[in-house]
Order: structure tokens, then C-alpha cells, then sequence
């Protein structure tokens, strides 16, 4: 039998993968503190809250599934639904100094270098939830692209796409 909040438990259940993967002791930083599951992309806020994580649900499509090895022709299995989860983390990144005068070249490289870093850990921390973690017991989970964000404000931070197959009657 499904649930009714199917999709939101779903993207709680990301929410929470990637929350874990940014808690990680690698990052160097605290994890933000402004973190919720949207109902579409939100605004960039949280510079007083060490930043914003966020996931959403993009469009549910149908797709081909992948065929089983050697069972059958690949593209020819059934169609099943698929959703694609964004999860978008923003921090603060200051374009100036307080003084109003422009970044160093070395100030502009350890912002780069903190923001590469928190990539980095959302990526694998991800990654291995698919494998062993909160993650493995979904279906046809993928990662796709990993995509740095630049706002025009001030923040700075990364897009990750994650696909999911949906099962037919929700959690069990």
C-alpha cells in the first residue's frame, strides 16, 4: 500500500543523505543550518545560518527501464516512473572585502577551495548512501551531474541531480 507523502518522504529521505555527507568531519565546516525540502528551486538565503540545503522535485517522467542482463534487448524493457531530485546547497561568498575593495587572488582561492571541498564531500557522501546508506534501498538511483552554482549576489555553492525510480505503491 502507498503513502500519501510519498514524494516528500522520498525527498526528506535525500535531504537527509546529503545533510549526513556535508556533516562529515572532511568538509572542515559546519553543515548549514538552514535545511528543508522545497517545493521548487528556493531562493538563495541562510548567509547568517552558514548557508542553505536544499531538495526539490523536478518534472516525474516515464522512462525505459534498463533491460536485465541477458534477458532482454537493451531499451526494450517496460516504462516506469522516474523522478529527478535536485538538491542545491548555497553559503555565503563575499565578493568584496568589508573595505569595498576587491578579493585577493588568494582570498578568491581558498573560497574556491572551501566551496570544492563541500562538492566534493556531497558527491561521495552521496555516492556511498547509494551503495550502503539511506539511498541503497531505493530503486534505479543515479547521480548526474554535479554543477557549481554562481549566484549574481552573494553566494556561491553547488547543484547536484539525482534520479529515482518510483515504486508503484509509495514506501512500504
Amino acid at each position: 500500500m502507498g503513502s500519501a507523502d510519498y514524494l516528500y518522504a522520498l525527498c526528506d529521505t535525500v535531504l537527509d543523505a546529503s545533510y549526513d555527507a556535508l556533516s562529515d568531519l572532511r568538509t572542515g565546516f559546519a553543515p548549514p543550518s538552514r535545511v528543508f525540502v522545497s517545493h521548487g528551486p528556493a531562493e538563495a538565503q541562510g548567509c547568517k545560518e552558514g548557508g542553505q540545503l536544499t531538495v526539490h522535485l523536478e518534472p516525474i517522467e516515464m522512462r525505459q527501464s534498463r533491460a536485465q542482463a541477458g534477458s532482454q534487448m537493451p531499451g526494450s524493457g517496460p516504462t516506469v516512473p522516474v523522478a529527478t531530485l535536485t538538491i542545491r546547497l548555497f553559503r555565503c561568498y563575499q565578493p568584496l572585502n568589508p573595505d569595498g575593495s576587491v578579493l585577493t587572488a588568494i582570498q578568491e582561492d581558498e573560497a574556491a577551495k572551501a566551496m570544492m571541498i563541500d562538492g566534493w564531500c556531497l558527491a561521495t557522501g552521496l555516492w556511498a548512501s547509494m551503495a550502503t546508506g539511506a539511498l541503497a534501498s531505493c530503486s534505479g538511483v543515479q547521480l548526474g551531474r554535479v554543477t557549481p552554482l554562481r549566484s549574481a549576489g552573494s553566494y556561491q555553492g553547488w547543484s547536484l541531480a539525482l534520479t529515482v525510480q518510483l515504486s508503484d505503491g509509495g514506501p512500504e
